[in-house]
């Protein structure tokens, strides 16, 4: 899922950067965040994730907050909590 970057006036949607790996594990490793999809992540595992799936593979991209610079979701995540629950 390889995009250029879109802009909005809250949010910067763009790919996967292995800077982003504190960010997604905020997400990823809350386990109420992921009570409907699968166990948390630990850092290890969340970073396996960025590189080996996101970053490598092109296979999600993220919502990146404007003013605070902070990944918030990533369209993966979303899709994959949301198919798993349908």
């Amino acid at each position: 899922m390889i995009i250029e970057r879109i802009e909005t006036d809250r949010l910067v949607i763009r790919n996967f950067t292995p800077d982003d790996a504190n960010d997604l594990y905020e997400i990823l490793g809350d386990a109420e965040t992921m009570k409907h999809c699968e166990p948390a992540y630990d850092l290890e595992k969340t970073k396996d994730f960025l590189h080996g799936f996101c970053i490598s593979k092109n296979g999600a991209v993220a919502a990146v907050h404007k003013q605070s610079q902070k990944v918030m979701v990533s369209a993966k995540t979303l899709w994959a909590c949301k198919s798993r629950n349908a």
